[in-house]
């Protein structure tokens, strides 16, 4: 009698290899399998698949060849070993004298082999664990060596491959759309594609300064943070006057101030349901505020250090930190307590973002570097060890602030370096460098259709850029100390954003419309 497996397929792979990995299992789930990502239920699976990649053998060979003996084993028939080849590497040889697939190109006729070979459908693939074929090697560079792509990887070189790989967009649902031209692709994959677009200038293009706003006035130190309720009504500030202030969008009436921090707060964050406000502050903790009762539900314990940033899961369910203490925390923002802790950064953490599917987390530091933590499975994999998926380098300062596109494909990061820099958050990549401000920019956020990025300043000013173009759109002036926290409302037509000390206001601005103007000569892009 064959075994009751509980998932059809486990997969092995680097961490390095964590969003193709991520790609891969949404795909496969999909299709309808059972899919398995971690060691822990690999004995329950009746499949592995194995992403081969150099970072995988160079660097995590020992714990994933311990993963496959058990698929590996020739007695045992009822399971299944499918590497998967991702990239041109040097295959050990207990593995290379199994059938691979390549998946290099991720046509759709790799794709449909790899859904036959985890259904253990041999009549399909013709795969089966006795059978041999050729060994697929990396062929012979002497002259170029092949870079390997770790968390620990070097400063870019400057070198480009010949053809720039394809960024991946998982959409919630299947977009239908362009039949005819699709059923002409017979190479494509069966998920949507997107090629990175080239930042460019078009010249002529007339300056656009905004100046009118509302003017939201009660705070008496630094505006450090505002966020606005997913509800559209009501924005929230913090401020190091040691309160919260919520006001009404619409008229810019001040609804409530909420007190008991001991020192400045630094982070401000809302619920889905925009019923509570979690902040963060400078006195160690994170305190839960209830919206409508404006009482404090509860405080959070446990950083050793000032917080600097606080967010919210889009289910609701967790809060993250970033603190001085260099270090990440997940909270369960039910009990209170704290689920895991992430550490790995070696200066201050200054800004964190939730990526939309809520399973990662992006933190930025005082050195220049930011970091993409596995937020999903949290302490399953030894996290607090150090270890992260990706590190982000090219910024020359601190980065300050930190944004991830809607669509989850993209990081916008803000710095001292008076730059922001645009990134692939699958692969690590600098797309592109922003250059306008005249001073650190602190604040980012992207609009809600992932089309333009809002900078704050503390040259005074926030600036509006086409995130595929990088042409600045905008430029508002107003106030009058430096630009702290920004924020996009979710209709994406106003912005919120909160200055320093000697001016201390909220301000409400509206976004022109996209229209694709830009400011002549107030730009600079810097191509990585």
């Amino acid at each position: 009698m064959g075994q009751d497996f509980q998932y059809d397929v486990f997969i092995g792979y680097s961490f390095n290899d964590w969003l193709k990995m991520r790609e891969l299992e949404e795909c496969l789930k999909k299709e309808g399998l059972r899919v398995c990502v971690n060691a822990l239920c690999k004995e329950q699976s009746r499949a592995m698949i194995l992403l081969m990649s150099r970072a995988a053998f160079e660097y995590e060979w020992p714990t994933l060849e311990q993963h496959t003996l058990l698929f590996r084993d020739p007695t045992n028939s009822e399971r299944r070993f499918v590497p998967l080849l991702l990239e041109d590497c040097q295959v050990p040889d207990e593995i290379a004298r199994f059938p691979t697939i390549d998946w290099r190109e991720q046509t759709n006729e790799a794709y449909e082999k790899l859904l036959a070979a985890c259904r253990l459908e041999e009549e399909k693939t013709g795969i089966a664990p006795e059978e041999k074929e050729p060994v697929i090697e990396a062929p012979a560079e002497p002259e170029e060596p092949q870079e390997v792509v770790s968390e620990e990887a070097e400063e870019e070189t400057g070198e480009e491959p010949d053809e720039q790989p394809l960024e991946v967009s998982l959409p919630e649902e299947p977009v239908i759309e362009e039949a005819a031209v699709q059923e002409e692709k017979q190479d494509a994959v069966p998920w949507e594609l997107q090629e990175e677009a080239e930042v460019s200038i078009s010249p002529g293009i007339e300056e656009v300064v905004i100046r009118k706003a509302m003017i939201l006035e009660g705070h008496k130190d630094v505006i450090s943070c505002v966020a606005v309720t997913p509800d559209g009504k009501k924005v929230v500030s913090a401020s190091h006057d040691q309160t919260l202030k919520v006001w009404d969008l619409e008229t810019g009436q001040c609804l409530a101030t909420l007190t008991g921090h001991t020192n400045d707060i630094w982070g401000v964050a809302v619920t889905p349901d925009s019923k509570k406000v979690i902040s963060a502050s400078h006195d160690t903790t994170l305190r839960v505020w209830d919206l409508e009762s404006q009482q404090c539900l509860g405080t959070l314990e446990g950083h050793e250090d000032c917080i600097i940033a606080v967010a919210v899961t889009p289910d609701g369910k967790k809060v993250v930190s970033g603190s001085w203490d260099q270090t990440l925390k997940v909270w369960d923002l039910e009990t209170g307590g704290c689920l895991v802790t992430y550490a790995g950064h070696d200066e201050e953490i200054s800004d964190i973002a939730v990526t939309p599917d809520g399973k990662g987390v992006i933190s930025c530091d005082a050195d220049g570097v930011l970091k993409l933590w596995d937020l999903g499975r949290g302490g399953l994999w030894e996290m607090a060890s150090g270890e992260c998926l990706i590190t982000f380098k090219g910024h020359e300062d601190e980065v300050c602030g930190v944004a991830v596109t809607p669509d989850g494909t993209r990081v916008v990061s803000a710095s001292a370096d008076n730059t922001l820099k645009v990134w692939n958050i699958r692969t690590g990549e600098c797309l592109a460098t922003f250059a306008g401000h005249k001073s650190t920019v602190w604040g980012v956020a992207v609009t809600p259709d992932g089309k333009r990025v809002v900078s704050g300043s503390w040259d005074k000013t926030l600036k509006l850029w086409d995130l595929e173009t990088g042409l600045c759109l905008a430029t508002f002036e107003g106030h009058t100390r430096w630009v702290y926290g920004v924020a996009i409302t979710p209709d994406g037509k106003k912005v919120v954003s909160g200055a320093s000390e000697g001016d201390a206001t909220v301000r409400v601005w509206e976004l022109p419309p996209p229209v694709g103007e830009a400011t002549e000569g107030a730009v600079e892009i810097l191509l990585p």
